[in-house]
């Protein structure tokens, strides 16, 4: 066999490993959404951010796995289509979803801790694996769902 046939063989094979591995391959997973979340007051409906009540700087988000404080990375988040601040935790809905913790630690302040209960869904959408929000709550407070939209929390 020349060194052509050899070649060609190969490539071929190569081709029907690659093909039936991509048709095997159909099943994905999206990542879930960023938890995000606005705090305002209950009466007023005043931004408690934008009013300085709270510190953006100050707030944090924490839970123990193990014993031990693990702390998330919370950011503010420019959102032209609201009219409140709104920080946000990419880490958040990972970790619930993993297992490590469905309570969290919402840190106002350095005398305000309020906490959070987040579990994440699981759910199939064309052919992917989706994770939605299925239970969040602010200091025990159902808080309504709304996919692509900032959680409300009201002090």
């Amino acid at each position: 066999m020349g060194i052509f046939q050899k070649i060609s063989a190969i490539i071929a094979i190569m081709a029907v490993f690659a093909f039936t591995a991509c048709k095997k391959d159909q099943n994905c997973s999206l990542h879930p959404e960023a938890f995000r979340f606005s705090i305002i007051d209950l009466e007023t409906g005043n931004d408690l951010l934008a009013s300085g009540a709270y510190s953006k700087d100050n707030i944090g988000i924490h839970y123990f796995y193990n014993n031990q404080k693990q702390e998330l990375i919370v950011n503010k988040e420019p959102n032209p289509d609201t009219i409140f601040i709104e920080m946000t935790s990419a880490q958040l809905p990972m970790v619930s979803l993993t297992g490590r913790s469905e309570i969290f630690y919402l840190v106002l302040n350095s005398r305000e801790t309020d906490t959070l209960t987040v579990i994440m869904g699981n759910e199939k959408r064309n052919g992917c694996n989706f994770h939605p929000y299925s239970v969040v709550k602010h200091n025990g407070k159902n808080l309504t769902v709304a996919e692509g939209k900032a959680f409300i929390l009201k002090k």
